[in-house]
């Protein structure tokens, strides 16, 4: 690869040569203030320079390639007429690193300009050996185009080969069946296990097993197309450690900045909210002084009556549905069966793939699966799945 060194100019009555050359050594690295092998070096160890305008053949030689451009300015107070005490002062190096960093960027007071799909920044310890707490990252949205938009400071492991562990969060599946011929596992066109597949959640601390399709043995499933049925292995998950500290807009794929903060692992920020957990996993929050004033930004009261408010909606947005399907009942219209999802009067495939689609969705937030929720539980869940399965019309 190759680096452009960028055209740098000194304008004034101390410069005395403009160089218009390129250096070519990287194409993602632009860099602004350095020289490109043409620029004269003075001897900044010399009592004096003559000046107005700076005489180039007091030069002692050329700035190497990449150094900083260094040039001497006179102390005024000290001129005899134009033979001068003098300081040595670099010139203001910029830089741009990046694929879409180009010759001539405008840096605009910017030091530091970081310019393509995948901006981040990586500090790492080298005084330690690898541990959590010996890198971190700074990352400014997703690297896919027109994906999130967020920053995001977090811990992460130096090597992508650490042993994964389930925050609570994490689906487990049965792997009863791993190398055994014969048994297998619902798995999707990309290898992803089924959500089907999912019989609960992995508990807190537990390794995380991903089941493996052997794809030599896989076969279509007969009802589902886009499934095939495979024998499979359960290896325990590895990649990055990564906890974030601090997460400010949103990383839920939506490509429009939000106002959200998320503060701790696996928090989801929300619009105009701060988050300390995601659904599933929430925490508290602790060692919040009372307010001294009324005016105060935050209080105990206004966290409580957040919470309070919370709340009311999400149990009116479960009564809006149980009144939807009332209201149906009464007319005569909706069939009574909770396991047909999708009201055709049959319970079959079609109402699996229903529950499917709301697989561990929100009912507060999307109110359109609540006929997934067969149960009546408030979650989408494998159990709904399996109720389906069993309620199917003969």
């Amino acid at each position: 690869m190759k680096k452009r060194i960028n055209l740098w100019l000194i304008i004034g009555f101390l410069a005395t040569f403009n160089s218009n050359a390129d250096q070519v050594i990287l194409d993602d690295l632009i860099l602004a203030g350095t020289s490109d092998g043409t620029v004269p070096a003075y001897d900044c160890n010399a009592p004096t320079l003559q000046f107005f305008p700076l005489d180039p053949s007091q030069a002692v030689g050329l700035i190497p390639i990449g150094d900083p451009v260094v040039v001497p300015a006179p102390i005024f107070a000290s001129c005899v007429g134009t033979v001068c005490e003098f300081t040595c002062d670099p010139v203001t190096a910029n830089a741009c690193v990046g694929f879409d960093c180009v010759n001539g960027e405008a840096f605009n007071n910017h030091s530091l300009k970081l310019k393509e799909n995948n901006t981040r920044i990586r500090f790492t310890d080298t005084t330690v050996s690898d541990q959590l707490g010996q890198s971190w990252n700074v990352a400014a949205n997703a690297s896919a185009n027109n994906g999130a938009h967020y920053l995001s400071i977090e811990v992460k492991s130096t090597l992508d080969t650490d042993l994964i562990f389930s925050d609570g969060t994490a689906p487990l599946y049965d792997c009863s069946g791993a190398g055994v011929p014969n048994e297998t596992l619902p798995f999707l066109f990309a290898a992803v296990p089924d959500p089907s597949a999912i019989v609960g959640l992995t508990p807190f601390g537990a390794p995380v097993l991903l089941p493996a399709p052997e794809t030599n043995t896989c076969l279509i499933d007969p009802v589902l197309p886009d499934v095939y049925n495979c024998e499979f292995t359960c290896p325990q998950l590895t990649g990055f450690t990564e906890k974030p500290a601090l997460l400010l807009g949103t990383d839920s794929g939506n490509p429009s900045f939000t106002n959200g903060v998320a503060l701790g692992l696996h928090s989801a920020a929300e619009d105009d909210m701060i988050s300390l957990g995601r659904a599933g996993l929430l925490r508290q929050l602790r060692h919040v002084a009372t307010a001294m004033a009324n005016n105060d930004a935050l209080t105990v009261e206004g966290l409580d009556l957040n919470l309070l408010e919370q709340a009311i909606i999400y149990y009116n947005t479960l009564l809006d549905g149980i009144e939807v399907k009332i209201e149906q009942l009464e007319a005569g219209g909706a069939n009574p069966d909770p396991y047909d999802v999708n009201g055709d009067n049959v319970v079959d495939m079609n109402d699996f793939m229903a529950v499917r689609v709301c697989f561990r969705k929100s009912i507060a937030t999307n109110p359109s699966c609540a006929s997934a929720d067969v149960n009546g539980d408030g979650v989408i869940n494998t159990l709904d799945f399996s109720l389906v399965l069993s309620n199917r019309t003969p």
